[in-house]
């Protein structure tokens, strides 16, 4: 029987872009929104375009939905695919996040 952390999905979440002039404004709610240490959230807005989440299920696209809505709404722009982002660098976790 396999254990949720062990699912492997099928999704990417990519952050492709920070409203001109939100940077800073967003980074505490993205930070606070993910459990992320403020530096690193900036870090990671820096780099956009980037694969913020790699094999997600689809429990966990919907589970972090409404927090990503909240988040657009001031000013981050995020996609789902299916498909493996080639050319957009990527945040290897040495612990995964939790999504759900």
């Amino acid at each position: 029987m396999a254990n949720q952390n062990s699912e492997r999905g099928e999704f990417f979440l990519i952050i492709t872009d920070v409203e001109k002039g939100q940077e800073d404004a967003v980074c505490g709610d993205f930070a606070t929104a993910f459990s992320l240490d403020p530096d690193i959230a900036g870090q990671i807005l820096k780099s956009t375009p980037i694969t913020f989440a790699q094999n997600l299920t689809k429990k966990e696209v919907k589970a972090i939905t409404p927090k990503l809505q909240e988040l657009s709404e001031k000013g981050l722009e995020f996609r789902f695919t299916s498909r493996t982002p080639e050319k957009t660098p990527k945040i290897n976790w040495p612990v995964r996040p939790q999504f759900t």
